[in-house]
């Protein structure tokens, strides 16, 4: 984890610090800007670092490491974890791990030595073979959107107080797509209108679904856009 100063357009690298962790692929801070997290990817594991005012970072204080295995034996090994994702009010940190098929739900708080709280966490159980990999949240903070990386799927939750219920899931591709899914990324539109999420390999496009009011999407009117 490497923190720089940026000033007059200038990139200057103050530190560089271990994650303990092999592949970090994820990195986020905390709304209060006292702590960050790092996702690695093939340690499978959280590392957290205090965020000085001064920007700059302490040595690993946190470290979680997650341990299973899902039903894709050439991707889901072992524990993956792809992402570090605050809740919109700050009270919980989302970990989707792709290779256990879970997303884990730590309580947080800052003024804790050790911000997450491993003895309160949740859990999200994913479909076997799913992979999640990025989530995100509505606008209003009420759902939780996961995109699952191996089946190219989306599946929706109600988030209430850290614990999530699940509404429904769509699909990144049509039924006739007979490849090997690939999706990435997922977002939603500042006006909370629309969902995007990328799918790569084979169908190299972005899946657009409108948002109804009741959370969940629109894929009687999914639409596609290559990216060339």
């Amino acid at each position: 984890l490497s923190a720089f100063s940026l000033n007059d357009n200038y990139l200057k690298l103050l530190q560089q610090k271990n994650t303990k962790g092999a592949d970090p692929c994820y990195v986020t801070l905390s709304q209060d800007e006292h702590n960050l997290f790092v996702a690695n990817y093939s340690g499978g594991s959280i590392t957290q670092f205090h965020r000085f005012a001064d920007g700059l970072i302490s040595n690993p204080q946190q470290f979680i490491q997650h341990s299973g295995s899902s039903i894709n034996k050439s991707r889901q090994e072992k524990a993956h974890v792809h992402g570090t994702f605050f809740s919109p009010n700050g009270a919980y940190l989302l970990t989707p791990d792709l290779g256990m098929d879970q997303i884990a739900i730590y309580p947080y708080s800052y003024k804790t030595s050790l911000p997450l709280n491993l003895e309160k966490s949740d859990t999200i159980i994913s479909k076997a073979g799913a992979g999640p990999r990025h989530i995100v949240f509505s606008n209003n903070g009420r759902y939780l959107y996961v995109l699952e990386e191996l089946t190219g799927s989306i599946s929706v939750y109600i988030f209430i107080k850290g614990k999530a219920t699940s509404i429904q899931k769509v699909y990144t591709h049509t039924s006739s797509f007979t490849g090997t899914p690939g999706s990435a990324d997922i977002h939603i539109s500042p006006d909370g209108l629309y969902l995007y999420a990328s799918n790569r390999g084979e169908e190299n496009n972005i899946a657009k679904f409108p948002i109804l009011l009741n959370g969940k999407l629109d894929d009687k009117k999914r639409t596609f856009t290559p990216c060339g």
